[in-house]
């Protein structure tokens, strides 16, 4: 299966979904290829990759931590300093293999080694596969705050094999579940309830049904990020769970998992919207209900900590002190509203 999207001349990725991995991309010739894994998943996958794409010509690669603390400028910098040591060309292609750390980090790579250079995403979580390898937002963190600093740079190919989902434990699935849970929440009422009643199925990965999820969480987010693609404003409605989960992340020293974190994040704006009266309980009930489908754990910890990291960090910040937040009128639409920051301090969680 292809998703070929072609929204405006900026966002040309071409998708391909299939069960096992293959390599059918049409290369210049003498096109050489740079492949980056992290020391987990290049004890699953990287010899069959190297395999296949060297049968297109020269294949390097460089194996990084499994760690969100890769996501540096010392890491950064090493893996240039490795690929400029073999005097990369325009036309060459830079491949990320991994989740969301490799995707963040590599899409980076690839966006400033001769001012961008081809990119091809090869996602191998449930969460990359439909958020982090689609759209082309990367980045790595900075003094504790999360993709402080990077690019909007498409890759020209994402290559998902639903297989390698197989290595995932329950917990990382449910990751990808939260970010699917989401975009239906922001853009697609029916998405919602393909959600709420295939539960079952999809964390026993039922592969029928996560192809299905996979492409149309895909689509989904491809509608609003071709409509948008540098983030200026219909694209902020992907922020969802985002302005408090990123807060949650960082004040946890990324102990928490960014799905999870985001799920989290869900549950406590859900809260806080309602509480501002922007929301109704109707929809907050209705979303809360769908988290709580997946047993999506809510946050324990301090909550005026989590705001304060929040309105600070967040990197959508409006003017006028105030801060962009994605609103869901009801299941399968969601607005943007511009908060004062003071109005979000001063609300009370305690029940």
């Amino acid at each position: 299966m292809q998703i070929d999207k072609k929204y405006n001349s900026q966002y040309k990725t071409k998708v391909e979904i299939s069960d096992a991995f293959d390599f059918n991309i049409d290369v210049k010739k003498d096109s050489r290829f740079f492949i980056i894994t992290d020391s987990n998943v290049a004890n699953l996958y990287l010899q069959e990759v190297l395999a296949k794409v060297s049968s297109k010509g020269q294949a390097e690669f460089i194996i990084i931590d499994a760690s969100e603390k890769s996501k540096s400028w010392e890491t950064i910098g090493k893996i240039i300093d490795e690929i400029i040591s073999f005097d990369p060309k325009r036309s060459d292609y830079i491949i990320g293999l991994g989740g969301g750390v490799i995707t963040d980090i590599v899409g980076f790579v690839a966006s400033i080694i001769n001012r961008g250079t081809r990119l091809i995403l090869i996602p191998t979580t449930l969460l990359s596969m439909i958020d982090s390898a689609i759209g082309g937002k990367n980045g790595i963190n900075y003094n504790n705050f999360k993709n402080k600093i990077g690019t909007i740079y498409p890759a020209n190919n994402v290559i998902i094999a639903t297989s390698m989902l197989k290595s995932l434990t329950e917990a990382q699935i449910l990751e990808g579940v939260c970010e699917a849970i989401k975009i239906a929440i922001c853009r697609d009422i029916n998405f919602c309830k393909f959600l709420q009643n295939k539960k079952y199925d999809i964390l026993n990965l039922d592969f029928k049904l996560i192809r299905k999820l996979i492409t149309k969480a895909i689509k989904l987010k491809n509608q609003v990020v071709g409509k948008d693609l540098l983030d200026s404003n219909q694209r902020m409605i992907l922020n969802f769970g985002h302005t408090i989960g990123h807060a949650i992340e960082s004040y946890e020293e990324n102990k928490i998992p960014h799905g999870i974190a985001v799920g989290m994040g869900m549950y406590i704006e859900t809260d806080l919207l309602h509480k501002l009266g922007l929301s109704s309980k109707k929809t907050s009930s209705a979303i809360k209900s769908l988290l709580e489908a997946y047993d999506v754990p809510e946050y324990l910890g301090n909550l005026d900590n989590i705001i304060e990291i929040a309105v600070k960090s967040d990197k959508k910040r409006a003017e006028n002190n105030t801060i962009n937040l994605v609103v869901p009128n009801k299941l399968g639409e969601a607005l943007i509203k511009k908060i004062d920051v003071s109005k979000i301090k001063n609300v009370s969680f305690e029940s």
